[in-house]
């Protein structure tokens, strides 16, 4: 009976092992590997214009002050803050407004109040909005002492 029960357990052990084999070849084991994301298309301008806005409107700062020196040739903008003096770079796309109205570069002279909107990029600032501020009003005992026109007669 012992030796029964030691062939049924031997061929019980060595059928069991063919099946593990079997089942080896018929389905080879894959290694381990991250699933490859879909490829993104390249002409879909949506995504990445998004991606644009959002950067830009990230870095847009601010900065007001007086202007110190203008550079129409290099198109530079130098404005003294309170704490600082920081140099702008102006392009073909910056707005620059005055009285509500578009001004053209050249209008632009020293020691006129301005608050500009910029973008860093890298070391340069980028200006994209200039807002001229309105002349300083005469205060009324100075225009008292002004001469007055002489009466027509």
């Amino acid at each position: 009976m012992k030796k029964v029960f030691l062939i049924v357990t031997a061929v019980v052990w060595v059928a069991s092992a063919a099946v593990i084999v079997a089942q080896q070849k018929s389905t080879p084991l894959k290694p381990a590997t991250k699933p490859t994301p879909p490829p993104v298309s390249t002409t879909s301008p949506v995504p990445e214009k998004a991606k644009t806005e959002k950067t830009a409107t990230e870095r847009m700062e601010k900065f007001a002050g007086t202007i110190e020196r203008v550079d129409e040739v290099g198109k530079i903008l130098v404005v003294k803050g309170r704490k600082d003096t920081l140099t702008f770079t102006v392009d073909d796309k910056t707005k620059i407004i005055r009285g509500g109205k578009d001004t053209p570069f050249s209008d632009l002279k020293k020691e006129m109040g301005v608050a500009v909107d910029y973008r860093a990029e890298g070391d340069r600032k980028i200006a994209t909005s200039i807002r001229v501020a309105a002349p300083k009003a005469v205060p009324r005992e100075k225009a008292a002492e002004a001469p007055a026109e002489a009466p027509k007669k």
